[in-house]
């Protein structure tokens, strides 16, 4: 098995190494399709998968099924992308991830939403071959018992306390037909099919120590598990050897229910082919690249920033810049020279939201034809109760390199596009600010005044060009939003 220690960073190895490039194809031009369907607490749902020699195209269900188990976008994969999971986001017109997460190592320590500490030590899957054979659309699959054990530590009175979390049931086997890795690239809600404890990072680990556990075995016809919870004393008897415990003492684990089926139906090796030319001109993104760009991206779309200016927008802004406008400065960078825009600002003191600030900008160059878009947000604490001076520094949810900020500081997401004519916005970069400071001149219940100093660095939308900027100027902005993005 994989050893615990292994990051990430060794699934894009792993899959990379996989066959499956044309896992139903006997030749270059052949395309295949079939349903692959779920059934949760009675429910159905499914997805429609088209599987070329290059490429495969995972569809949602219709619209009116969506949910987040289905997801609402198309996946792709195959050896056009290195065999894993990508979508298109649109925002980036760009492929991304489906698992956005950079590196992950075991152990892994994470939070519940009480705030409680948590530690997955270990993911291990246990594959145990049966005599059992079944008919499963019209072909022949061949039985495995599959136990997925999640090895917990739990923070209680002080003291660790181990546990181990099973999904434990049957996987079904076409051994003739080779092998795809399709059931476990669809989300990370889907892989709760196959393993019971999912935390943020984990997701990754899961898929590539199932996908090394049946890539000899041949494609996935069936699954039938469910959940279950391991005795401390019986967990040593899922160690070793090559028979399943669990089918000579029922006992060694208590079934909790949540039983998932999931099932392949209507395959055709002779399906008509799928036109792939749009996905393959798209750019490619890798995970972190994605997180920087559409974190910047989603801070600043939440409080209307860098959105489509309609005619009567235009009017008023360009009225508005022309009298006095909020914002003043210049910067350099992708854009170059004088700016000038608008302003607001708002908080919150929320028991359950928590506490924020925010200072927004919306910059307009000389011929309005290009826009910075800036989002300033406080970490973990509200709003100042008199002038004061706040340091900007780099946000570590957009770059794991950098130091976390600490409470009071303010962190700034910023993000460059182009405006035609008809108001359209087009992304050309994001990112943050890795330093700078924020003055704040005067402040009470509808305005602060003040001005800010920002250098950082921000990625091209395609990932390709890093560029520097730098961003100072005064601002007087109203306090219009009570309810900002709060940064913990």
């Amino acid at each position: 098995m994989t050893p615990a220690s292994r990051t990430l960073t060794l699934l894009i190895l792993s899959l990379c190494t996989v066959v499956v490039g044309s896992a139903f194809a006997d030749a270059d031009d052949r395309h295949s399709q079939y349903r692959l369907d779920i059934t949760l607490g009675g429910a159905a749902v499914g997805w429609t998968v088209h599987e070329g020699p290059d490429l495969t195209v995972i569809e949602p269900p219709e619209p009116d099924q969506q949910t987040r188990l289905t997801g609402f976008e198309p996946v792709y994969t195959g050896p056009h992308l290195d065999h894993q999971p990508h979508q298109v986001d649109r925002r980036l017109d760009a492929l991304v991830p489906v698992f956005q997460e950079t590196r992950a190592a075991l152990p892994l320590a994470y939070t519940d939403a009480r705030d409680r500490e948590h530690r997955l030590r270990d993911i291990q899957v246990r594959v145990y071959p049966t005599d059992e054979t079944r008919e499963i659309d019209g072909h022949l699959a061949h039985g495995y018992s599959l136990a997925v054990l999640s090895d917990l530590s739990s923070r209680r009175n002080d003291q660790w306390h181990d546990s181990t979390s099973m999904r434990y049931g049957t996987v079904w086997v076409w051994p003739d037909r080779p092998f795809s890795p399709v059931p476990f690239q669809i989300n990370r809600h889907v892989l709760v099919a196959f393993a019971s404890e999912l935390p943020s990072g984990s997701a990754g680990i899961a898929q590539e120590r199932l996908i090394e556990a049946f890539e000899s075995t041949g494609m996935i016809a069936a699954t039938e598990t469910a959940l279950y919870s391991v005795g401390t004393q019986h967990r040593a008897a899922f160690n070793e050897g090559a028979n399943d415990p669990m089918r000579e003492d029922e006992d060694l684990a208590r079934n909790l229910g949540a039983q998932i089926a999931l099932a392949v139906a209507d395959f055709s090796i002779d399906a008509e082919a799928f036109d792939g030319s749009e996905i393959k001109s798209l750019a490619r993104l890798d995970a972190g690249d994605a997180i920087f760009l559409g974190t910047a991206l989603t801070t600043n779309s939440r409080v209307g920033l860098c959105q489509r200016l309609d005619s009567d927008d235009l009017v008023g802004l360009t009225q508005l810049l022309a009298e006095g406008p909020p914002f003043q400065g210049s910067m350099t960078g992708p854009i170059e020279g004088a700016v000038r825009g608008q302003a607001l600002s708002g908080f919150e003191d929320d028991d359950f939201f928590g506490q924020g600030f925010m200072v927004a900008v919306e910059a307009f160059d000389e011929e309005m034809d290009s826009v910075a878009c800036i989002a300033m947000m406080r970490v973990e604490e509200g709003r100042p109760d008199e002038p004061t001076r706040l340091a900007v520094v780099a946000d570590d949810s957009l770059d794991a390199s950098e130091d976390s900020p600490a409470a009071g500081d303010m962190v700034a997401h910023v993000v460059v596009a182009n405006v035609d004519p008809d108001g359209m916005v087009h992304l050309r970069f994001a990112g943050m600010a890795e330093r700078g400071e924020i003055d704040l001149t005067f402040i009470d219940d509808d305005q602060v005044r003040g001005s800010i100093e920002l250098y950082g660095r921000l990625l091209s939308r395609d990932g390709q060009d890093t560029q520097v900027f730098a961003l100072e100027g005064e601002f007087s902005a109203e306090m219009l939003l009570d309810r900002v993005p709060t940064r913990r």
